[in-house]
């Protein structure tokens, strides 16, 4: 009888051991990495509620350089942003984040005026080129000649923030934080499953 009571303790044992053992796991996996997923996390961008749109065409190589604030959904900041498109007829809708450009100056750039709507169809087409803004998606078309020559959406996109001093000097920090955090778990289990 006493070694039959040694083998339910031996199995009682090893089954609390793989309870913590699971436990452990599923902590590790699904439960930890808070704070360093936090630190690391993908913003969200999309054009500013007032965008502030400014067009511009480079004359040596007909590019539209296109100037609008965006907002960062994470900080809920707004910045400046400019990146540059080149006409093509086509429908432009950049998922992913552009090939931003420095803020240009302004010398030596041939402003785009913008307008609120297209010009009517019966009209007399306006000489040169201009744009007009649209509001749903948020974005412009390109005109020239009365015709429109293309059709752009501002850039709306996820992107992993970019490596700082500050971002990588707080890392060890959050992942000891994590390991904290999953440790008090795998303790709090392993006092659950204690003797009986």
């Amino acid at each position: 009888m006493n070694e039959r009571n040694q083998k339910r303790r031996l199995a009682g044992r090893n089954s609390r051991r793989l309870q913590v053992g699971v436990a452990v796991l599923l902590v590790s996996v699904f439960g930890s990495g808070c704070a360093t997923r936090a630190l690391w996390a993908r913003k969200s961008y999309r054009p500013a509620d007032e965008p502030h749109l400014q067009l511009a065409r480079i004359p040596e190589t007909g590019a539209v350089v296109v100037r609008y604030d965006e907002y960062c959904e994470k900080n809920k900041q707004v910045r400046p942003r400019a990146y540059c498109v080149f006409p093509s007829g086509t429908n432009a809708a950049p998922s992913a984040r552009p090939g931003f450009i420095p803020l240009p100056d302004r010398a030596g750039l041939e402003p785009i005026p913008l307008r609120e709507a297209a010009p009517a169809t019966n009209g007399a087409a306006a000489p040169g080129g201009y744009a007009v803004a649209t509001a749903q998606p948020r974005g412009f078309e390109l005109w020239t000649n009365g015709k429109c020559v293309g059709r752009y959406e501002l850039p709306v996109y996820r992107a992993a923030p970019l490596t700082s001093g500050w971002r990588v000097v707080l890392t060890p920090a959050a992942v000891a934080a994590d390991a904290a955090i999953a440790g008090t778990c795998v303790l709090a289990i392993g006092m659950a499953g204690g003797p009986h």
